[in-house]
């Protein structure tokens, strides 16, 4: 089951980092690939995140904005447990 979990977490934050205007699918997975999660993603300054191939100053302040302003995003501790204490 954690290979579910696995990829219902990297779906969602697909989905949340894709909504970041100028963010799409090679760059959200540059993103991922560079930092490893979104824990390290959120932690960054907007200059580590400009040092990423393919984001620039502008975008990469837009998206440390964005990750501190979007709470909705899941973290890297979530592991897709449904409530009732399925595993």
């Amino acid at each position: 089951m954690a290979y579910h979990r696995r990829l219902r977490t990297i779906s969602s934050l697909r989905t949340g980092l894709e909504e970041i205007p100028g963010v799409g699918p090679k760059r959200w997975r540059a993103l991922l690939s560079h930092f490893g999660s979104l824990a390290r993603l959120r932690a960054a300054e907007v200059g580590a995140i400009a040092g990423v191939d393919g984001i620039n100053a502008e975008l990469a302040a837009q998206i440390h904005q964005f990750l501190h302003n979007a709470p909705t995003l899941p973290t890297d501790d979530d592991d897709g447990a449904a409530e009732d204490g399925e595993e």
